[in-house]
């Protein structure tokens, strides 16, 4: 067994430069598709709320008429029905009821699909630890049969069975165990103590209730919430939870940040730790990331993910730790905070600040005066303060609607601010490759 895992860790690492790039896009593509697929169930849920309560509205609405013009009389514990009104009204009945039953019944599935989701997620990243770290396979005490073996094409599918078999067993057990594994494999002493913890906790056994007790709260559940302070005290055992539209937005948002941070985490104490002189491409995808958040109007979760994002574990480049200062300032400002808004910005040594960063820093603050006058000072020999950039970029949208800045730019790069675009099957606007040239 030790030379086939010697084998995968030699074909893993030949090529540098190519793998490095290839499993940083393990990690980021991960992520991405885990993103794509809990926003698309996002906007599902929005459409199915409202399906939902147009369904019991109407329901309801035809049950009233035809009690009001079928001279039907309701008393407290009897309805009294003339014979031939009787089957119309119980398909009448039926219908609401039904239709109250799907508007209880399916906004929790919406949830266990979140956390499923999410477990793939974990999965994935399970993957990226051991492509990273094929070493790690070493710890494998599973064994295989020469039967099994010679059905085997490759070195490559040993390894594929041991990590799926790894992440198989990882995913029955709690999700508090799969974390306590997690902080192991990427070298931290815990993952349990970073803002959201208890609200996924929460949000996971709550899943649990909905697919095995129809959404009961059982003795389980009230200790592994009280074990991790995230459960509501009005909530008793034999209580029947829901998922209202604040919830799901909640637990959305939570699972949203929980998967930056996991990435992130991954990216630096592992990826990095190969591959030293990669930070600034780390650094790019996760200042990607929380420009996709503004553009989305993510404000709560931008902030988080950045404050996260400038703590004292990580390091930047002034360059990179610029766009994180300026991104956690614009998602303060658009969550209609401009007091933590300038805080940040006042916190800041923005002497060296380059002109890309002071115009932005300006427009934050305000101070449209300076910010004309350096728009005007930089020109169209910038590049990162392109016309596109003037255009797109959240951090510029008051300030787009005064007219001196349509007139300036209009100076600058000789075309008005906003200009009819055909748009063909891509889009017309890539805000993540927006936020990469940012950074190059």
């Amino acid at each position: 067994m030790w030379i086939l895992i010697r084998k995968i860790m030699v074909s893993i690492t030949r090529e540098d430069g190519e793998v490095s790039n290839e499993l940083l896009s393990g990690i980021t593509d991960n992520l991405k598709f885990f993103i794509e697929n809990i926003t698309c169930v996002r906007e599902t849920f929005g459409f199915s709320q409202t399906t939902l309560s147009t369904q019991l509205n109407k329901t309801r609405k035809e049950l009233a008429e035809f009690i009001n013009h079928n001279n039907i009389s309701e008393k407290e514990d009897e309805i009294v029905i003339p014979n031939t009104k009787r089957k119309s009204y119980r398909n009448l009945e039926r219908s609401v009821r039904r239709a109250e039953q799907a508007f209880n019944l399916i906004p929790p599935s919406y949830l266990v699909s979140l956390v499923s989701l999410f477990d793939s997620f974990y999965a994935g990243l399970v993957r990226c630890i051991y492509n990273l770290c094929p070493e790690k396979l070493q710890d494998s005490d599973m064994s295989f049969k020469y039967r099994d073996l010679k059905d085997l094409d490759s070195v490559r599918e040993v390894k594929q069975i041991i990590v799926e078999n790894k992440i198989e067993n990882l995913l029955r057990g709690s999700h508090e165990e799969q974390f306590k594994w997690l902080a192991s494999a990427i070298g931290v002493s815990t993952l349990m103590q970073f803002q959201g913890w208890s609200e996924f906790i929460e949000i996971t056994e709550r899943r649990n209730l909905f697919v095995h007790a129809n959404g009961k709260v059982s003795a389980q559940y009230i200790n592994i919430c009280k074990k991790h302070k995230s459960i509501d005290g009005n909530i008793s055992i034999g209580s029947t939870l829901e998922v209202s539209k604040e919830y799901f937005e909640n637990a959305f948002k939570n699972l949203y940040k929980i998967s930056i941070m996991l990435s992130y985490m991954l990216s630096c104490n592992v990826y990095l730790a190969k591959f030293t002189d990669d930070q600034n491409s780390v650094d790019k995808h996760l200042i990607s990331r929380i420009f996709e958040l503004i553009s989305d109007e993510l404000y709560d979760v931008a902030i988080d993910v950045s404050i996260f994002a400038l703590g004292v574990k990580f390091k930047h480049s002034i360059y990179d730790k610029c766009f994180f200062t300026l991104n956690l300032a614009q998602a303060y400002k658009w969550a209609d905070n401009q007091e933590k808004c300038i805080e940040v910005l006042r916190n800041e040594d923005c002497s060296a600040w380059r002109d890309e960063f002071l115009l932005p820093k300006y427009v934050l603050e305000d101070d449209y005066e300076s910010a004309y006058n350096l728009m005007a000072k930089v020109g169209d020999n910038n590049g990162v303060l392109t016309a596109t950039a003037y255009r797109d970029w959240p951090i510029f949208k008051e300030i787009r609607k005064e007219t001196k800045f349509s007139d300036l730019f209009h100076e600058i790069f000789g075309e008005q601010l906003r200009e009819n675009v055909n748009v063909g099957n891509e889009k017309m606007i890539n805000e993540e490759n927006v936020a990469n040239k940012e950074v190059q």
